[in-house]
């Protein structure tokens, strides 16, 4: 059995917006809010995942207070699908305390509501929903190419084309969010075998003038290509991106293996992300401190909860 690490990538890279250097600036007389962190998917169901809703809760804080984050423990936290009873998320890790549900996960098509109250803050409230998946269609490499690294002569640097078609849904508005990986898999077998996922840079020049795609290379919080359909709704939509990546020679195999991952997201998914990365990349980490900046779903509080559909594409990276 693989396992994938994308989710320790996600929620390690959302938590470093929030770190001591994300301390929220709040005028002296403001009450603390709580801030959400929640991003759920029922992951790939073409290999069978069955991902758990998982929240993390914390609160602003002055920033003539503390400077270090810290999530709350004492929290009641529920989500309620529209049709179905109020679901209690349990504390099942203290190491970074957030709450789980212990059976039950997102399902694709399905919208949800979050309850999370705590003593001394104003209860909030947040919706949002999973789309359903799209397909990565006929995915091909091209112009693959690599050489020593410019300074570093251990290292190489390689670069190829990535190009696939995805069968875009007339009846919405969709959104989407690639990253692509490169994998290395694990010369373990069974239940011990596990993939490690590393980031592959987008060559921003090759979609500068497409205007339905952004690239954020520069956060590894919103790192990947955001897509929305609005140019090319209902219609199939041929992809195409120039990637580079740097490796170190020994430890990988000869033979590498790509990865594409697309993100079918709900609207304030692919807002909070695209607008925060606009936010950051202009040098402020002060994530919350105006919250016209940056798109916010959680009534009386901050934050992001948000679902998405998945599905990968992994190949070997050579041409066809």
């Amino acid at each position: 059995m693989t396992i994938y690490l994308r989710n320790l990538f996600l929620f390690i890279s959302l938590a470093s917006i929030f770190s001591c250097e994300s301390v929220v600036k709040l005028d002296i007389e403001e009450d603390s809010h709580l801030v959400i962190q929640s991003l759920f998917t029922p992951g790939n169901i073409n290999i069978d995942q069955n991902n758990l809703f998982e929240v993390r809760v914390s609160e602003t804080v002055s920033v003539l207070e503390k400077n270090k984050l810290d999530y709350l423990t004492t929290a009641e936290v529920t989500i309620k699908p529209f049709d179905q009873e109020l679901e209690v998320l349990s504390l099942l890790s203290l190491e970074i305390p957030s709450y789980k549900t212990r059976i039950s996960g997102p399902e694709e098509g399905r919208s949800y509501e979050l309850f999370v109250s705590n003593e001394g803050h104003e209860s909030i409230l947040a919706k949002s929903y999973v789309p359903f998946g799209v397909e990565i269609e006929n995915m091909t490499f091209k112009n693959i190419d690599s050489y020593p690294h410019e300074f570093l002569p251990d290292e190489t640097t390689n670069k190829f084309n990535i190009q696939f078609e995805i069968q875009d849904d007339i009846e919405e508005n969709n959104f989407y969010h690639l990253l692509i990986w490169r994998v290395k898999e694990s010369d373990l077998i069974g239940d011990n075998a596990k993939s490690t996922l590393y980031g592959v840079g987008f060559d921003e020049e090759k979609t500068k003038h497409d205007p339905s795609v952004q690239i954020v290379n520069s956060n590894v919080a919103f790192y990947g290509a955001y897509i929305n359909d609005e140019l090319f709704n209902g219609e199939k939509k041929k992809l195409d991106f120039d990637m580079v990546f740097t490796k170190w020679d020994t430890p990988w195999p000869e033979n590498i293996k790509i990865e594409a991952e697309l993100r079918t997201v709900s609207e304030e998914y692919f807002r909070f992300h695209t607008e925060g990365a606009r936010y950051t990349n202009n040098g402020n980490n002060t994530f919350f401190n105006d919250q016209s900046l940056v798109s916010n779903n959680i009534e009386n509080g901050y934050g992001i909860f948000a679902g998405y559909a998945l599905r990968t594409n992994r190949q070997d990276l050579k041409e066809q």
